[in-house]
C-alpha cells in the first residue's frame, strides 16, 4: 500500500488544477476515499488508480448509452 498526499494526488490524477482544500474537501464529503491518521488525511495510490478507473470507465458506458436525437421528419424548404 502506498500512501500519498492530498499535493501529490493533484498532481497525478488532476495534474494540478485541484486546489488543496478541494481535495480535501472531496475526501471529508466521501466523494474521494481516504485515509485518516491523526489529524492528517491520505490517499491511497493503488485505491485511487481504481477509483478512478471505474470512474473513467463508467463515464463512457453513460456516453455510449445516451440516445442519438434525430432530426427525422424536419425538412428545409426552399
Amino acid at each position: 500500500m502506498t500512501l500519498i498526499t492530498a499535493d501529490q494526488l493533484n498532481e497525478k490524477f488532476f495534474r494540478g488544477q485541484e486546489s488543496y482544500q478541494s481535495i480535501q474537501s472531496m475526501a471529508r464529503q466521501k466523494k474521494i476515499p481516504s485515509i485518516s491518521i491523526g489529524k492528517r488525511r491520505f490517499f491511497c495510490l493503488e485505491i485511487m488508480n481504481e477509483f478512478f478507473e471505474k470512474k473513467f470507465n463508467e463515464s463512457l458506458a453513460i456516453a455510449i448509452e445516451e440516445p442519438v436525437f434525430e432530426t427525422a421528419g424536419i425538412r428545409r424548404i426552399d
